[in-house]
């Protein structure tokens, strides 16, 4: 890793740490170790990407769904269940 990207991120997750370390100093009267505190992190961080990896990655973009064609099919039965007619549309206008 570049140093200067390794600078850059340290910038960015150090006040994270600091408030979690603030945070349960102040409310539980605990002093965690920075290594625990980091660790806590770096799980919470590792977990959110194997959720987005195994869950999120999959799923349409919400943009591909509304510009998708919607075929749309109208079956007539009588009561026995027997189709009588079959209605195709191509495609829903919107």
């Amino acid at each position: 890793m570049d140093e200067s990207k390794l600078k850059s991120f340290l910038k960015f997750v150090y006040p994270f740490i600091y408030g979690i370390d603030h945070f349960l100093d102040r409310v539980y009267h605990i002093r965690p170790s920075r290594i625990t505190v980091i660790t806590v992190f770096i799980g919470i961080y590792l977990s959110l990407i194997s959720f987005y990896s195994y869950v999120l990655k999959d799923l349409p973009a919400p943009s591909s769904l509304s510009s998708q064609a919607i075929p749309l099919t109208t079956h007539i039965r009588d009561r026995s269940g027997t189709e009588l007619y079959k209605i195709y549309l191509s495609y829903l206008v919107r």
